[in-house]
């Protein structure tokens, strides 16, 4: 493993996979979406396999897979919402890559997350005030692992040519 590569972190809609994308293309990396990897690898996607064998295994095999991602070079990663908060996660990511916090208010969160809602299991089933709430608690309990990243960036201004000077730098 290495540190080539880079690994983006946040909560669910920040714009991880976005960023991420634009960001390996601009660098000529590679770029992996752990949850379109984890749907691909284990033909399911992330809402049945959690509604069939439930988020303990999901994390487990989650973190198997970032162990794997994190074996390439030259790779921009995507994480799910989650990922950082489970095993040692955001220490093998600190590890072995370089990681962005893309940080967003709630507010701003709530607004993605309420039209894409369908396909995230944790918060399919939420009305919009339910929502806003859970939002407010998970990245509470979350924040303490998004700010163990490299950098922290806020996901309102982003700019890719910002990031690639920051990371080159």
């Amino acid at each position: 493993m290495n540190k080539t590569n880079i690994v983006f972190i946040g909560f669910s809609g920040a714009g991880k996979s976005t960023i991420g994308k634009k960001f390996a293309q601009r660098i000529n990396y590679n770029f992996v979406d752990l949850d379109r990897y984890f749907e691909e690898k284990y033909r399911s996607s992330i809402l049945n396999f959690f509604q069939t064998n439930g988020e303990e295994e999901f994390r487990r095999l989650e973190h198997e897979l970032l162990k794997e991602v994190l074996q390439q070079s030259r790779c921009v990663v995507a994480c799910g919402g989650g990922t950082p908060c489970f095993y040692n996660n955001m220490e093998l990511i600190n590890l072995h890559a370089t990681s962005i916090y893309i940080e967003l208010p709630p507010t701003s969160l709530h607004q993605r997350l309420l039209h894409f809602k369908e396909n995230r299991p944790l918060i399919k089933e939420l009305t919009s005030d339910e929502l806003l709430q859970y939002i407010i608690v998970t990245l509470e309990e979350r924040e303490p692992f998004y700010k163990k990243a490299n950098f922290t960036v806020n996901g309102e201004k982003i700019e890719i040519s910002t990031l690639v000077k920051l990371i080159t730098e």
